[in-house]
């Protein structure tokens, strides 16, 4: 997989400070291809240093490392997509 262009990046990482400056908290959808997201550890490592909040749904056996789970208020697993939405439920009735 190549590179992504210095503007896509630029224009990524703009967007990404906009959505998490004018959100309350972070909720991130943890897979194993999420683990491999640049963007995605930049959204998380902003939402970090902005001392946000940070929730997870994690997908059932993607490995969480040790601090990212120290970092999260809570976590909520899923197996399938067909779960998906029980587990967003229980995770958002966390958040109030």
């Amino acid at each position: 997989m190549s590179e992504p262009s210095p503007l896509y990046r630029d224009a990524a990482i703009m967007r990404m400070r906009e959505q998490l400056d004018s959100s309350h908290a972070f909720l991130g959808l943890a897979t194993e291809r999420w683990l491999d997201d640049p963007l995605c550890w930049a959204q998380l490592g902003y939402a970090v240093m902005k001392d946000k909040p940070i929730y997870l749904l994690v997908r059932a056996g993607t490995p969480i490392p040790a601090n990212l789970q120290k970092c999260a208020v809570a976590m909520e697993v899923f197996v399938s997509e067909e779960d998906l939405e029980l587990a967003m439920a229980r995770l958002l009735a966390r958040m109030r």
